[in-house]
């Protein structure tokens, strides 16, 4: 069973999130899915940067949803 990563950037001020950012890496498992969506978590907040942060509301949620295109 594989994995995708999807990242989302929200605002609090505005109660919106990006689009879906999926990654086109496929995991193995949800483990590895999970420790690459920490570690893009991260680099998104640096891109963000911390006034952006702390301005805006920034955070950066993630899911690791089961690959569908693979049960077909």
């Amino acid at each position: 069973m594989e994995f995708m990563l999807i990242l989302y950037v929200c605002a609090s001020t505005s109660t919106m999130c990006s689009p879906a950012m999926e990654s086109e890496v496929r995991y193995k498992d949800l483990y590895d899915c999970l420790k690459d969506g920490y570690k893009k978590s991260i680099v998104q907040m640096e891109k963000v940067g911390r006034d952006n942060t702390n301005n805006l509301g920034i955070s950066v949620k993630f899911e690791c949803k089961k690959d569908k295109s693979e049960e077909a």
